[in-house]
């Protein structure tokens, strides 16, 4: 099918699947995009009824033979996400196109037809420029600071790593964890990094960049605590292994712990949650628990965006999230905000569900949105944050 654009170029359906695997919504995920590719071309085929849900397991998706859907519905979930996330965008980078791609419930095809502007999609884009207008800085550059997870190695193949064990400096540490690696002279090297917090960064900077604004991309080790006083910042990462994000944490009545990630709510009490495994039918999960925080310090006034999570896949999840409309106006409803006031500073709980194997995002949900009041942030931090610190 081919639809003439106001332009005068042709869009055809491969055109339009092409935008649409190519677009954020649909980033760092292989396999649905291998199941919307699978059902475009069976549908292209001529076929009304779609393939079967064995069909797409085995062929599309990579299950075994011994398949059975009747007991693993993970044909249904996935195309579920795809139908969602085709609607999420429709509603923003492609509310403009003149034809949209669809997945009918019940049927496994995909059909095209006439697409439409929706006050919504322009709303919800508002939104998102909204969120990260004050990083729109023509002079400085905001930074976005990652880790490097640290790892031993005897030099000889042999690499180890033990999440208790991030300091360089007390190789001890990895030695009290694991007792039978005394024999082994290992040196502490840097020469890994969190698949997550790596496809975080790439979210961040694509979107970044289609805003107009050149992010400044840092490793926490090598970052001067006196640059937050010039710059508007995102730390991502675990505090184990970014100790300006556990700095920044502290005080906070939400912060990611060693083991898990814990509210301090009014009157002493305390809630927390830790990561857990289950499975969807045969597929093994990862339930992902993170803390969002936006914030501005006090003295230089520069906004602070944390992406706090002792899990890679809970990172990559907030990141993307922060990227897409439908996300950023789903968050800006719960704390009440819209342009044209003054963006709350807030902390908000976020569960993440990823694939225990591939490590894909399955499902991205807010569980908790709170406003802060003035940010009880790490003293030392905002000292150096204020202008001359």
């Amino acid at each position: 099918m081919v639809q003439m654009l106001a332009q005068g170029c042709l869009l055809s359906g491969e055109d339009l699947l092409r935008k649409i695997l190519t677009s954020r919504h649909f980033a760092h995920t292989s396999t649905l995009k291998q199941v919307l590719t699978y059902l475009y071309e069976r549908s292209a085929g001529g076929t009304l009824e779609g393939p079967k849900e064995y069909e797409i397991a085995t062929r599309a998706m990579g299950r075994p033979p011994s398949f059975d859907p009747q007991t693993d519905p993970v044909v249904r979930v996935t195309v579920t996400q795809i139908r969602k996330r085709l609607d999420a965008f429709f509603q923003s980078e492609g509310a403009a196109l003149p034809l949209r791609l669809e997945i009918p419930k019940g049927r496994y095809v995909t059909l095209i037809r006439s697409n439409s502007i929706t006050l919504q999609a322009g709303r919800m884009a508002q939104n998102l420029v909204w969120f990260w207008r004050e990083f729109q800085d023509p002079v400085r550059a905001p930074l976005i600071l990652y880790t490097e997870p640290l790892f031993f190695t005897n030099h000889r193949g042999l690499f180890v790593r033990h999440w208790l064990a991030n300091d360089a400096a007390n190789p001890e540490r990895l030695h009290q964890a694991e007792p039978a690696l005394q024999a082994l002279r290992l040196c502490p090297t840097y020469h890994y990094f969190s698949a997550g917090e790596m496809r975080c960064l790439l979210s961040l900077d694509r979107f970044l960049a289609s805003m107009g604004i050149q992010a400044d991309f840092r490793n926490s080790r090598h970052f001067q605590r006196e640059e937050l006083a010039r710059h508007h910042a995102v730390l991502l990462g675990s505090p184990r292994t970014n100790v300006f994000l556990e700095e920044l944490q502290r005080g906070l009545p939400m912060r990611v712990t060693a083991d898990a990630v814990e509210w301090q709510q009014p009157g002493g009490r305390r809630r927390r949650w830790r990561h857990s495994h289950f499975r969807q039918g045969q597929e093994p999960l990862v339930r992902c628990w993170a803390v969002l925080s936006r914030f501005r310090l006090s003295g230089s006034g520069n906004t602070v965006i944390l992406i706090a999570s002792n899990h890679g896949g809970a990172i990559e999840g907030i990141g993307h999230a922060l990227t897409l409309e439908e996300s950023v106006d789903d968050l800006t409803g719960r704390l009440n905000a819209r342009p044209g006031r003054t963006m709350p500073e807030f902390q908000a709980l976020v569960e993440v569900v990823v694939g225990e194997v591939d490590g894909e995002i399955r499902s991205f949900s807010l569980r908790q949105v709170e406003t802060l009041g003035e940010p009880r942030v790490s003293s030392a931090l905002s000292a150096a944050a204020a202008p001359g610190g």
